[in-house]
This record gives structure tokens, sequence and C-alpha cells, in this order.
């Protein structure tokens, strides 16, 4: 089953099934639009508000991009397998000489899970567990348009959820050791969006 189709059927909390649409198409005709791919984090504004008054600066490395008026980052998405979305660029959290970066996150999709974990290096490692993607609300839109004489479908697979902070005692110790108290197990951070868009190129006209 592709990633697409398994963000679909876990949040929706169905059996992971392959049904229609592109998990019907060879591997090798189905790909993801990598440029129109993404996962954007809101953070809760009174969050990121109260971070600032303790001194606490939050800006992004590129490729990563950050809307300080929405409290917004947006990663983009550089690979995609059966398991894992990895995205390039880093979130970081600077106080006074502290400086605590978080890049290249990477959302793990165990099988059978309602919730989505990410992972990213940090100064405890390369697989730090950071987050977790809770109460997944899922939404999948299907194109078919021609081009010439191939047929071109196209699948926009979003995922909405709340995100939380990790409950892992090693990374919340020290996140509340060199910057903050307020990162405490299982915080709600606001909520997240993941964008997948799969194309296939076809001789003959698709089904959505």
């Amino acid at each position: 089953m592709n990633l697409a189709k398994k963000l679909v059927s876990v949040a929706a909390g169905v059996a992971l099934v392959a049904g229609a649409s592109l998990a019907a198409a060879p591997a090798s005709q189905a790909k993801v639009n990598l440029k129109a791919s993404s996962t954007i984090i809101s953070f809760k504004k009174d969050l990121i508000t109260g971070l600032e008054t303790q001194g606490i600066k939050v800006s992004v490395k590129a490729p990563a991009t950050w809307n300080s008026s929405k409290a917004e980052v947006r990663f983009p998405i550089t690979k995609v397998t059966d398991d894992a979305i990895s995205h390039a660029g880093s979130i970081i959290f600077t106080k006074g000489e502290t400086v605590i970066e978080i890049a290249n996150p990477t959302i793990v999709t165990p099988t059978p899970s309602s919730e989505f974990f990410v992972t990213a290096t940090t100064a405890l490692g390369p697989e730090t567990p950071l987050m977790v993607l809770k109460r997944l609300k899922p939404n999948e839109q299907c194109k078919v348009s021609k081009k010439g004489k191939k047929w071109l479908k196209t699948t926009t697979t979003r995922v909405q959820a709340a995100v939380h902070l990790t409950s892992d005692p090693t990374v919340i110790g020290a996140l509340q050791g060199l910057l903050s108290p307020a990162f405490t197990a299982d915080l709600g951070l606001g909520q997240g969006r993941v964008t997948l868009v799969d194309s296939m190129n076809s001789k003959k006209k698709q089904k959505c």
C-alpha cells in the first residue's frame, strides 16, 4: 500500500486495505510530486507569545519557512516511503547563548496506530522523539485531466492533526532544563497539516 492510502486509512480508523485510486496503480507509474507536498505546523499563538516573554526566540533554517504572523512553520517533504515522510529544514529555539535546533523531522507511520510520531535530529541524537500527531482527520481529492495523448491523474491527500509534544522524559527534561518549564509532557502545541500530491500518467483514462 502506498503511503497516501495508508494516511487516509489510518486517519479514518479503518482497516489498512488497499482501495482503488493510486493504490491500484503500479508503483512505477504513480509518484509523489515533492514540489507540491509539504507539512505545516501552526503553533498556538499564546504558546509562542509565552516563549517570547521568557526570552525564547523561534526561527527556522531553510528550506523550512516561518510565518511569524501565523506562528506557522512549513517543512518541504523530501522523501516518502511506505512507513515514513522525510522533511528538510530546521526549527530553532534560542535563549541567550542556548540554541536548540530541531532538524529534518520525519513522520513515522507505525501499523496499526491511530497516531503518527515525529522524530528529528537534535543534540540528543539523529532520531530524537519529539512530537505526536493525534486526532487525525483525512481528506482526499482526485482529479483526472488530459495532457496531449495521455491522461494525468492527480490525487491530493491532506491529513489534519493535533500536534503534541512527546512524553519522552529525556527530551522533556532537556527542553525544561535548557529553555523553559513550559515544555511539559504531551503539551498541545497546535495543529498540523500533511499534504501529499501523487500523480500518474496513462494512455487510458483513469478513474478516481
